[in-house]
This record gives structure tokens, sequence and C-alpha cells, in this order.
């Protein structure tokens, strides 16, 4: 779906409307021609902002208004949250490649939900996950900051990460 256009200046066709002044001040039902002059007067544009019976319009820049509503939505970065899993049993090379994978995604302004899991049959402490946490954290070589609480799980372990 695309963005409704403004209707702006002629192609408003109500008789009366009810005006905001460029100040924002209201104006009160004025004729749709003294609108216009008015408008036109102060080298602005006359915009529709509500439709009813006896349209709203506003006394404005359009074109300063479209550009700023651009400029803001350039700005805004999304952040995604990737997912990187670790075993209890992954092998030092494998924890190693998943470790510069998530440098790869630090470094590209994402942030990582780091989840280690062990087998439910195997009894493991918690200080024997606080290692292997510790050790996955202590691989990554991009600088990174780790939320403060560990979600911890029977069998599961995560904690997030952002650069």
């Amino acid at each position: 779906m695309g963005k409704p256009k403004s209707i702006k200046n002629e192609q408003i066709l109500a008789k009366s409307v009810m005006l905001i002044g460029e100040d924002g001040k209201k104006r009160g039902e004025i004729s749709i021609d003294e609108a216009r002059g008015m408008a036109e007067n102060a080298g602005l544009d006359l915009v529709q902002v509500m439709e009813s019976d006896i349209p709203v319009c506003k006394i404005m820049d359009l074109s300063k208004t479209i550009f700023k509503k651009q400029k803001s939505n350039n700005n805004k970065k999304t952040v995604k949250t990737k997912e990187i899993r670790f075993g209890m049993n992954t092998a030092p090379h494998d924890l190693q490649i998943k470790a510069d994978h998530a440098s790869k995604h630090l470094k590209k302004g994402n942030r990582l939900k780091i989840v280690l899991t062990k087998n439910r049959r195997r009894d493991l402490s918690n200080e024997d996950m606080d290692a292997a946490l510790d050790n996955i954290l202590g691989n990554i070589n991009e600088n990174f900051k780790k939320d403060d609480k560990i979600n911890k799980n029977n069998h599961m372990w995560s904690i997030g990460i952002s650069p």
C-alpha cells in the first residue's frame, strides 16, 4: 500500500474549510478562496489535514514537512538480534568459528543472544555452565556489553550482548 497523498491548494474541493494558521492557531471557518489567498500571500501551501463535513486545513510548507519526515525515517537504524547456540561439548575449533561469526555480527551493530545448552542426561553444576559461558564470551574478539541477567533454564542458559 502506498502512502496517501496530501490534498493541497487547488485540489481541495470544499466551499469552506476550518483553517489553522501557519502559527498553529485556529482561524475558524473560512471560504476556500480566502484560505487559498492567505496561504498564497504567506508563500506557503494550504494542506488538508483532516476530512470531515467541513475539512480541516492548515497553512504550511508541505515540501519542507515531507523532507523532514523522510530525513527522520532515514536516520532510524534497525537493530537485529541474532542467536548463536553453543553446546557444552562444542569442539574448540567450532567454538572459535562461532565466536568469529559473533564478532562479525557485533561489528555490523547487531545484538546477539548467546545460548548455551547442555545434555539433559548429563548432570553439570552451575559452575561448569558459568565457566563454559565465560569461555565462549572470552573467545569473542569484538568489544561488547553484556546484559545484566543470565536467563537460566534447566538445560539452557542464554545471555544477550550488544556492541
